[in-house]
């Protein structure tokens, strides 16, 4: 059976985790297509440049090494009409209980420990997958397309 693809917007400064967390979703999230952006200026020009593919999911880590962090960014998306439907999931290796109650508070979907090892990376793809790719359903965005559709 052939899944439609799944676009995932990946916000996160390291430049080793479009490898790693390609590898792990290979098997675990095969369906998972990967924009990979590491900063916020680039992740607020991808999203307006892609006016007709928005994806169904944005990962974000907190500290993007940034003049503007993942919470900075998160609340300037959700201030945004045609924006405020994405589903993000904040990761961070902090998990310090008021840093997550600050990403709820300004509009996390959830909020994630960061995994580290490529065992770990494959845990989360399979859960990943798993909850926000065969369990939710997730509503249009705001008239846009999501890119299964499209």
């Amino acid at each position: 059976m052939t899944h439609r693809p799944f676009l995932i917007l990946f916000i996160d400064d390291d430049q080793a985790l479009p490898l790693v967390v390609t590898q792990a979703a290979r098997n675990t999230f095969p369906e998972a297509q990967f924009t990979f952006v590491s900063n916020a200026h680039q992740a607020q020009e991808w999203l307006q440049s892609s006016p007709r593919r928005l994806p169904q999911l944005v990962l974000m880590d907190v500290d993007l090494n940034d003049t503007i962090d993942g919470l900075q960014l998160l609340a300037q998306i959700r201030s945004d009409e045609r924006l405020s439907l994405l589903q993000i999931l904040m990761i961070s290796a902090n998990d310090q209980l008021p840093l997550v109650y600050q990403a709820y508070q300004t509009g996390a979907s959830s909020f994630i420990h960061k995994p580290f090892s490529l065992d770990e990376w494959k845990r989360f793809m399979a859960g990943l997958r798993q909850y926000w790719y065969e369990t939710v359903t997730l509503p249009p965005l705001n008239g846009i397309r999501p890119a299964s559709q499209t």
